[in-house]
């Protein structure tokens, strides 16, 4: 399990560099995000598992799991699913399974070679997102992998960027 998130990472930060758009860090301190005609920010969102809590203040609060990870629970195209937060990552990795759950129809002729694991070349295809929410956050249009054998989703820079701020302290990581 831990190798194939490895492999996603890598294939999520390859892949984030194929495609433009904006792939700057999140900033530790209380810096404004820039706005972008595509961006909404709206009310909080609610949660089903328990791994986010949207404050009444326009936070997002994650607590890590045993793992040592920490996890959202993301609306994409209308479905919850539930996502690993990886500050590392450059844009959106997701498995086949969910991609699927969320009404992605993936054409086998449109696979492609997204990145280098550390078994070797991942393949799976290149997508474009309608809609993605966490909390008070909502972008739409966003692109994403979804990478063949991949077993857990990563939420990467390309959403997080969106957020004015993502902090860790202790076990608890706040997007503000």
């Amino acid at each position: 399990m831990l190798r194939a998130a490895a492999g996603i990472v890598v294939v999520a930060v390859f892949v984030g560099t194929l495609m433009p758009g904006r792939s700057e860090p999140v900033e530790a301190a209380n810096s404004a995000a820039p706005a972008e005609p595509w961006f909404a920010e709206e009310g909080s969102s609610t949660s089903s598992a328990g791994s986010t809590s949207p404050a009444g203040d326009g936070l997002v609060r994650l607590t890590r799991r045993g793992d040592g990870h920490f996890y959202a629970d993301v609306e994409v195209n209308g479905t919850v699913v539930e996502f690993m937060i990886d500050t590392g990552a450059t844009s959106i990795a997701l498995t086949p399974e969910d991609a699927g759950r969320i009404g992605l129809r993936l054409d086998e002729s449109e696979r492609t070679f997204v990145g280098q694991g550390a078994g070797g070349a991942l393949t799976g295809h290149l997508v474009q997102l309608d809609r993605v929410e966490l909390g008070h956050r909502t972008a739409t249009g966003m692109r994403a992998a979804v990478v063949d054998g991949a077993e857990t989703n990563l939420l990467g820079q390309s959403f997080l960027s969106r957020f004015e701020e993502v902090t860790v302290r202790g076990d608890v990581m706040t997007l503000r």
